[in-house]
């Protein structure tokens, strides 16, 4: 018997061996979910079976007693999430098993291609009498989040934030979120991109203001926001070193991105030093929007001779410079860079591929 914390018992379920490639792909995850003492749902709950490469999840209405049935799509280790639809604040609304509110905590059930057997109590590890604001967070578009995304709730007044990490995309719970607030008060909803992410780090409004009023105990639900998803920028900073000869990255020059209705005399959205050996360089989470891209190589490597300083693809000033688009969620294509050497400005992107 396989025992898991809070009661939660698994019972695989044996096969004759004659059986076993049917029974293999009859195999189901089933059981019952009941209240904490035993006794039949008093709302709906829905099940969720995952893994990172996609899920399964069905509604367990009050008229089916609280069984399912879930069919695995073949051996692995599945999580299992279940969410409450009811009131008692006791129980907690979406949980994994054996009992977390996180699912990197979540201890997954091994199936093997043999019917496992499940009774399952809700968990009672609600949010009590604690004052919380709960809803979900996509991307502008309607979709789900990429990575992790931090949302942070923070007293207008001063005082300690709260936070917790809405889940991307693969999870199917993908964008929702609960904090459990320090107390009653008037709150900020701000969502903070992980590093490496193309989300655009905001903060949560509506028409009736950028705030949320949270009472002593009260549950807030129903927040849905939006986050921007930027674009990626990427290329290189090249030098033909002697007249025919070839193109090479530049290592040590400063890449600058600046929005282009700002103008030239705007600072730069974003900075970036070479430190590739082919010259190369890139941007994320960068807002959609026109661009002009910049190599100041004045601090470039001492193994090269003196350069001078170029927009892409190779213009010297900013009245000649060449404009890009970024796009939500999407990667330029290779920019070029190509700076001057005495001996004339280097023209086009000669030799260089898009990959």
């Amino acid at each position: 018997m396989l025992t898991f914390a809070l009661g939660i018992s698994a019972v695989p379920v044996a096969s004759p061996p004659a059986a076993a490639a049917a029974a293999a792909a009859a195999a189901t995850i089933s059981g019952r979910v009941t209240m904490p003492d035993g006794s039949p749902i008093d709302a709906n709950v829905r099940i969720a079976m995952f893994t990172d490469s996609g899920w399964y999840d069905e509604e367990l209405a009050l008229d089916n007693d609280g069984t399912f049935s879930l069919t695995p799509w073949g051996p692995d280790e599945f999580l299992l999430r279940l969410s409450y639809q009811g009131t008692d604040p006791s129980i907690a609304k979406h949980y994994y098993l054996p009992g977390t509110l996180v699912p990197e905590e979540a201890e997954p059930i091994v199936f093997t291609g043999t019917s496992i057997q499940l009774d399952l109590p809700l968990f009672t590890g609600g949010y009590g009498d604690a004052s919380t604001i709960s809803g979900r967070v996509l991307t502008t578009e309607g979709d789900g989040l990429e990575t992790w995304l931090d949302v942070i709730a923070c007293p207008v007044d001063g005082g300690d934030c709260a936070e917790v990490a809405a889940p991307p995309h693969y999870y199917p719970q993908s964008g929702e979120f609960t904090i459990v607030l320090p107390g009653p008060g008037e709150y900020t909803l701000c969502f903070e991109p992980r590093p490496l992410s193309d989300l655009i780090a905001s903060c949560w409004s509506s028409p009736a203001g950028d705030t949320i009023t949270v009472g002593d105990g009260e549950h807030v639900t129903g927040i849905t926001a939006s986050v921007v998803m930027g674009g990626r920028v990427k290329g290189k900073v090249i030098v033909r070193l002697e007249p025919g000869g070839p193109l090479v990255g530049v290592v040590g020059a400063v890449v600058q991105l600046y929005r282009d209705e700002d103008g030239p005399d705007a600072e730069p959205v974003a900075e970036h030093i070479v430190t590739e050996a082919d010259g190369s360089f890139s941007f994320s989470a960068v807002p959609p929007g026109e661009y002009a891209i910049y190599a100041d190589t004045s601090n470039a490597s001492d193994d090269l001779p003196t350069l001078v300083s170029a927009f892409y693809v190779d213009a010297l000033t900013w009245d000649d410079r060449t404009v890009f688009e970024v796009e939500s969620g999407e990667t330029t294509p290779w920019l070029y860079l190509p700076v001057e050497q005495p001996f004339g400005q280097i023209s086009g992107t000669v030799g260089y591929d898009d990959d």
